[in-house]
């Protein structure tokens, strides 16, 4: 999982979690206290097994989520 801090519409921090690293916990906690959220491609519950995530601010998770499933 990879993670980019944008902030007026640059980046300006980035980080990667490795998953076989059990590192996914870390990534979920930084982006809840980004205010963010963790969802799979259908927006409920990110749990282990589901066929992908996406994270971020509701604004942009839901308008990620509407990309990738149209």
């Amino acid at each position: 999982m990879s993670l980019c801090l944008i902030e007026d519409g640059q980046p300006v921090f980035a980080m990667v979690y490795d998953a076989y690293r059990k590192e996914f916990f870390h990534a979920i906690r930084f982006v809840q206290e980004a205010q963010g959220s963790v969802t799979d491609l259908n927006g409920g519950a990110f749990t282990w097994g589901a066929s992908g995530i996406i994270a971020g601010n509701e604004a942009l998770r839901a308008e990620i989520q509407t990309l990738l499933t149209r």
